[in-house]
Order: structure tokens, then sequence, then C-alpha cells
């Protein structure tokens, strides 16, 4: 099970005290006060970046902390380096806790963070963690909502509740109005029963769960004119609302049924640069706050006439780009790229809409982007995958914020934008997002050689810079790396990899790679388990090919160390997935050389 608040949590805690929680300082008296002086072997779940730690090592003659973000805990780690019985790991509570029973164990605005289908199992691991006799400290906001994938839930009075079932007694409750501080003392239970109960958790790995209200129909929302849009047609329905800060999108929360001006429970904590942030808006009946204006920020403006050209590469048919040619028709000039058997109905569909329709007769979606540089004459092309579709505003919206970008970023070989899922409603598009996220988070980020110290990037990573899915790429840019590799892609034997080869190549040529997350579309994600883990098998197939077939053609052979380096870090990140995810990818990269060889051999 891949924790779906990773990717926020590891965003939000990228920089030191990202709420700038003004309350902490006395939230961790409370916690103090009702703890006593001699908490002796001691685990803390959740630690962020130690500030709680090290207050309470003092107390402790063993202190072992969890913490999900590894930036997190290294800076954790930093903070308490001179308690030496202080030992700070990463981990992840929805996978295992240390199998070790403790006199105290604290939990401080962690469970949050616990999606609604595994929060009994949670709790058994927790419980499991204190020995009997020991004392277990909860304590979390009230009214908090969670910021994520699934749906809010309550705070301290729906989460501190159910372990009062479990064996515990109180021993202390401090309610301050804004936060609840549990003190439990457990009666009941035995070491042998925790030790049969952890082997039964350990040998079960769960698929990902289905979340209930996975809340992907969505708004958008404007922090700076309070201007919402998406919640017109059904005031009851339960939205995720996306947040933008000067036409970018910054943030995602939550906005819960009834009239947009009764809102009051929108709650949003994001990290801008330079550690600052874009702030919160709670209990307001409008969504107007004060919001630093990030130094990538791009004012919009329409397109200019020939401008921009999008192009659809597809081997699909019209089932697929149908949609998508629909929304971007009327606004664009399109190119629709099609290799692979050719579709009369997609020509036919093509011709009514009035866009221009090219039968490339090459494999692959290399091949197919080549063909749509060749074809076209505009200073951009946007590409765009047949499986995406515009979010809210539509193109009219998208021609503005693209027109933005392209005027702030002079040096841009190419921009890539954000990819949302257009819909979480299965447990396998939930594994999808989960596992091979399309997102690159909410803040613009440009990309160049002095990015990265290591002298593998842009090779090492290249896929840090976005995806080919939403990707504008400059016509000088392409011209002067000789274009996409048609060796990688989808429908050649490499399955992937051609847009990572690409923006590294770019990257290598002295132009920069920006990320704009204000260009943005919704992405369908695979609907079955087989198509899920066909295209992790891809992902892993095509890194693996680029990077052998890189070494072959320099004659390179650090590049197989590379490779190695690639399959060792699959193996680590497969550790925290779903197994056949996992062996899925890896397959892909076992896979690699044998592929490598015949397509260097063809060549």
């Amino acid at each position: 099970m891949t924790n779906p608040y990773r990717p926020w949590l590891e965003q939000a805690l990228a920089t030191p005290d990202p709420w700038r929680a003004e309350s902490a300082p006395e939230r961790h008296r409370v916690a103090l006060d009702v703890l006593p002086a001699a908490t002796g072997r001691t685990l803390e779940v959740g630690c962020a970046d130690g500030q709680f730690t090290a207050l309470l090592a003092p107390r402790a003659t063993q202190l072992d902390a969890v913490e999900l973000v590894e930036e997190a805990a290294r800076r954790a780690r930093s903070r308490t380096a001179g308690f030496v019985h202080v030992h700070i790991r990463t981990g992840d509570i929805l996978r295992r806790l240390p199998l070790t029973q403790y006199d105290t164990v604290v939990c401080m605005g962690v469970l949050y963070y616990v999606p609604q289908a595994l929060a009994a199992v949670v709790r058994g691991r927790l419980v499991r963690r204190v020995r009997p006799g020991g004392l277990l400290l909860l304590q979390h906001e009230r009214d908090a909502i969670v910021r994520g994938w699934d749906p809010e839930q309550g705070g301290a009075e729906s989460l501190h509740r159910p372990f009062l079932g479990l064996g515990f007694e109180v021993v202390t409750v401090v309610d301050t109005g804004d936060c609840e501080t549990l003190l439990l003392r457990r009666t009941r239970g035995s070491t042998r029963r925790d030790r049969h109960d952890d082997v039964r958790d350990l040998l079960r790995e769960p698929w990902p769960v289905r979340l209930p209200d996975s809340g992907c129909r969505d708004a958008e929302a404007d922090l700076l004119t309070g201007e919402m849009s998406g919640c017109e047609d059904d005031d009851d329905a339960r939205r995720r609302v996306i947040l933008r800060v000067h036409g970018r999108a910054a943030a995602v929360g939550w906005l819960g049924p009834g009239p947009v001006a009764r809102q009051h429970a929108i709650t949003v904590a994001s990290h801008a640069a330079d550690d600052e942030l874009l702030t919160h808006v709670a209990r307001q009946p409008t969504l107007v706050a004060p919001v630093p204006r990030h130094p990538l920020s791009s004012t919009p403006r329409p397109l200019r006439a020939g401008e921009v050209t999008v192009a659809v590469c597809t081997n699909r048919g019209p089932d697929h780009a149908g949609p998508l040619l629909e929304q971007l028709a009327a606004t664009f000039d399109v190119v629709v790229i099609e290799n692979g058997h050719p579709s009369p109905r997609l020509a036919e569909l093509c011709a009514a809409a009035g866009v221009r329709h090219h039968h490339d007769a090459r494999p692959g979606l290399a091949a197919a982007r080549n063909r749509a540089l060749a074809l076209t004459h505009a200073r951009w092309v946007l590409f765009l995958d047949d499986d995406c579709r515009l979010g809210r505003g539509g193109a009219p919206e998208l021609t503005r914020r693209l027109g933005g970008a392209l005027d702030r970023m002079a040096d841009a070989g190419a921009v890539t934008g954000l990819v949302l899922p257009e819909r979480l409603d299965t447990d396998t598009e939930l594994a999808f997002e989960a596992a091979a996220s399309l997102a690159r988070g909410w803040l613009p980020k440009r990309h160049d050689r002095a990015s990265d110290a290591d002298p593998r990037w842009p090779l090492l990573h290249a896929d840090w810079m976005g995806v080919g899915a939403c990707l504008a790429v400059r016509r000088d840019a392409w011209d002067a790396v000789g274009g996409f590799d048609e060796r990688l892609g989808a429908g050649t034997p490499a399955r992937s990899a051609e847009d990572d080869v690409f923006l590294a190549s770019v990257v290598d040529a002295g132009w920069a790679v920006y990320y704009e997350p204000a260009v943005s579309v919704r992405h369908r994600h695979r609907a079955t388990r087989r198509e899920l883990l066909t295209q992790l098998y891809g992902y892993g197939l095509g890194r693996s090919v680029h990077v052998l077939l890189r070494g072959i053609d320099q004659r390179d052979p650090r590049l197989v160390r590379l490779w190695a380096h690639l399959l060792i870090e699959t193996w680590q990140d497969g550790r925290t997935r779903p197994a056949r995810l996992a062996l899925a990818e890896l397959a892909g990269y076992l896979a690699g050389p044998a592929v490598a060889l015949r397509v260097a051999r063809r060549e």
C-alpha cells in the first residue's frame, strides 16, 4: 500500500516549518505537561523535522522516531544530533511500525493522514507498540481537514474515541478548543497476542484500498480574487478545489456540501519558494488571502496567431482522441499524427472538425512527434496525449495560461505542464496515481544543467522535469538536439522514455526546461489491473533501454553501472508499493538489456 498522502507531504515538508504553526510551542508544552518526567523506552510516530523530538529526548532512556518524508527526517537527525539515544528512521505507518514494544508512544498530528479504510489497521499497530501498562499520547487538532485525495475527515473528536475501546483507560485529557491532547494507559492485552497480530499484519499486503468519495470532481478558485468556478451545477456535492495564485495551480483544498457562500471549512497549506507559505483560508465566506507572488509566476495572455500548434499523436482511433479534438478544434491550430493501422473514422472526424490529419507509416510515438514538428511551422508545438482532456475553462483558458508561460521562459527549450487524474473512481486508477503519478508538484520549476550537481544529471532522473502527456517543444531546441529518439516510446520495443531522453538532450544542449503547473490537463488513468501492470512494465523497460542505448552509442561502460544503480533504486522504491506493481516495473528493467541489444543490432 503506497501512502496516498506521500506526494503532498513531501512537498509540504520540503522546507523547515512549512505551516509556520504559531500554536506549536503551546501544543508542545501541553504534551510535555501531561507526560511523566521519565518516559522510558519511547516511540514518536510522525516526528516531522524533530521539534518535539528534541524536547522529548531528555525524558527518554531510548527514543525511536519514525517519519514518512526523508527530507524532514534528515532535519530531525540534525536537530537531535546531540542525543546518542535518539534514532530517527523513515517509515510509513500504512505499512508497518518498528516491531518493538515501548513504555510510551507519542502520536501527534498524524492520524489525519490515514485513509478511513485503513484506520482500524493503523490503530491496531499503534496499540501493539504500547506494552501492557504503558502510555499512549494522542494529540490532534479539532475539525482538521485532510488535504489529499481522500475526503475530509474529522479531527481529534473522531480520531481519538476509537482507542478507548481497545484496552486503554484515560489518564489525562486537555482540550484547548482548537486541539485535544489525550493520555491513555494500556490496561488490557498481552505481549504474546500482540506478536501474533504483528505476524499476521506483516503477511498481509493489501491491494490499494478504494477510498470512499475520491472527490475528483473539481472546482477552481483564485486565492487573490476570490472567484470560483465549477460549483454552480451541484452545490450538494463535495469537490476537490484546485486553488490558483496568479493563474498557477498552488494547492488542493476541499469544498464540502452546501452553497458556496456558506463554506466555512476550506483549509489550504502548501509551501512556496524560499520557505514562504501559501497561507491558509479557514472559516471565511470568500477565498481571499495575501499570497506571495512566486518568482516564476507568469501573467496569462492569449496566444498569438501561429505561435503554437497542438499535436495529438495516436494509434488508437477516434474513440480515444475524439473527445480531446472536440475540445481543441475551435481554439487551436491542431494536427493529428496517426501511425500504426490507419483508421478511416479518425480521418473523417478530423475533416469534420477542421483538423489536419496525417498518417505516418513509421511506428512509435517518437516518430509521430518528429513528424508533427516537420509538418508544422509554429515556433512552439504543444503535444497532448490522446487520453488527456482539458480542465475547467477548456481550450480558451489553456491558451491564456500557455501564452503567459511562454512569455516568462525566454531560454526554454521545452515546457511541461501539470497532469492531474481525470477521475479516481476505481482501485486501479488509485493505484496508478499512487505508483506513477504524472504530476510534478504545484510550484513552477526551472531545470538546467546546473540544477543538480550529480554528473549523471540530466540522464539520471530526467522524469523529474515533467511528462510527455503535456509537453510544449520549441522548434529551435528540437532542431538543435536532432529531434526525438525514434528507437524509444510507445509503439516501439522500448515502449516509453522518449520524452525523458528528449528533455535530457534539451538540457545537455544548453536550454532550460520549465515545469509550469498553470498549464494543466487531466489524464485518464488505466482502467484495468492488466493495463496498469503493462504500463508500469513499459515504464521500467523504457528507462532501462534508454540508459543502455546511451552507453552503446557512446561506448561508455559507466552507463552500465548507471543501469545497475537504477535497478537497485527501483527495487528499493518497490518495497513501498504493492508487490505486483513493484514486480511489473522491475521486470521491465530486467528485460531492458535484451531489448537494447536487439535495437542496437537492428540499427
